[in-house]
């Protein structure tokens, strides 16, 4: 143990991730968001003495991670709730003071998020990243807050629900533990959102590419066309994050 703060990897079994994305397009982009979350962590783990840990399911998950090198936590074969508990108590107890639990599913999930986690953890205090469809990209507490907190009501969270931010806020209040919120935040929990942001980007290109070869003489265009060549990444994921979610 290199520190007093774990990073936690909290992931989803890459099968169940895999079912819900209809084309080999989401499938490529459901599995960028992960090896994104983990370069991460790992430039993070280079840059500091913080540790990480991955949790995930036994099977595809662990047969997943375990091609990486991540050290792994199995969740065990129960609701999403104790799973996610019963991840963040194995850290604990295996000596940590601080936890930073995030998802594999947040695309413009930044370096800066997690050190600010990492920093505000220490200094005991929570920190939660809202998505917008209601749940949260990044969560960070120490062993003590999380020993006030009432470990039913804990796992009782609807965290795969539109609620789901706004329980775990509650439930924090509750047991007078103090948040940082970040940056609002869109994820990939939802099939339309994926969609969208693939659909979106592809048709831009083809415009830039169309406009390239037929209006690329005109001075003002060109010069429009460069500056958005350049910043296209930036727009990408301005477009992205502004998609309705969709309530399931």
């Amino acid at each position: 143990m290199n520190s007093q703060t774990a990073i936690l990897l909290f992931s989803r079994d890459p099968l169940e991730d895999s079912e819900i994305k209809s084309t080999k397009k989401l499938r490529q982009l459901s599995n960028s968001c992960f090896e994104k979350s983990l370069f991460l962590i790992y430039k993070i783990i280079s840059n500091s003495n913080l540790d990480y840990f991955v949790s995930t399911t036994k099977g595809k998950g662990e047969e997943y991670f375990s091609k990486y090198g991540c050290p792994l936590i199995i969740q065990p074969d129960k609701t999403f709730g104790e799973k996610f508990y019963e991840s963040i108590k194995k850290v604990f107890n295996n000596g940590y003071d601080n936890i930073v639990v995030i998802g594999n599913d947040t695309p413009s999930l930044k370096l800066n998020d997690i050190t600010f986690a990492a920093k505000h953890t220490s200094k005991n205090n929570s920190v939660i990243g809202p998505s917008k469809d209601g749940g949260f990209y990044l969560f960070s507490i120490n062993k003590d807050d999380f020993k006030k907190i009432d470990s039913f009501k804990f796992i009782s969270i609807n965290y795969q629900q539109p609620n789901a931010f706004f329980e775990l806020i509650s439930l924090l209040n509750d047991c007078s533990i103090f948040q940082y919120l970040l940056k609002q935040k869109n994820d990939f929990d939802k099939i339309y959102s994926i969609k969208v942001y693939v659909l979106f980007k592809y048709r831009i290109e083809q415009t830039i590419s169309i406009s390239q070869n037929v209006i690329f003489n005109n001075l003002y265009i060109k010069y429009f066309l460069t500056l958005f060549i350049k910043y296209k990444n930036s727009f990408y994921t301005f477009v992205s994050l502004s998609s309705p979610p969709v309530l399931v």
